[in-house]
C-alpha cells in the first residue's frame, strides 16, 4: 500500500513527495494518512535483467509525479505521463491500444 503521510517518520520508505510505503500499522502507532491506495500484481526480473533493459532503452523511463499515484482516471495513466514527457512521446500518448483499429 502506498500512502500519502502527513509525518515522513511514519513511512516505512519515502517512494515520492510525501508518498511512502505503509511499513506496519497498529491503533497504538496510528500513522497520519492523507490518502492510500492497495496495489496488487507482480513483476520480477532475474539478476541484471532489469539493468540490461534501461541499458538497451528497452523501456521509457520518467519521474513519478505524486498525484500519478491517486490519478482518478488510471486507465489514462499511461498516456498522460507520455504527453507530460512530451516530444515523440506525446505523439505516442495519442496511439490506440489497438493499432489496427487506426
Amino acid at each position: 500500500m502506498l500512502a500519502d503521510f502527513e509525518r515522513f517518520g511514519d513511512s516505512g520508505r519515502i517512494v515520492v513527495g510525501s508518498i511512502g510505503l505503509l511499513a506496519t500499522y497498529s491503533e497504538d502507532t496510528e500513522p497520519a494518512i492523507k490518502r492510500a491506495r492497495v496495489f496488487a500484481g507482480y513483476a520480477g526480473w532475474g539478476p541484471g535483467q532489469l539493468e540490461a533493459e534501461t541499458d538497451e532503452d528497452a523501456w521509457i523511463i520518467e519521474d513519478a509525479y505524486p498525484d500519478d499515484i491517486f490519478t482518478a482516471e488510471p486507465n489514462r495513466l499511461w498516456s498522460s505521463v507520455l504527453a507530460r514527457k512530451g516530444g515523440s512521446y506525446k505523439l505516442l500518448a495519442l496511439m490506440p491500444e489497438d493499432p489496427s483499429t487506426n
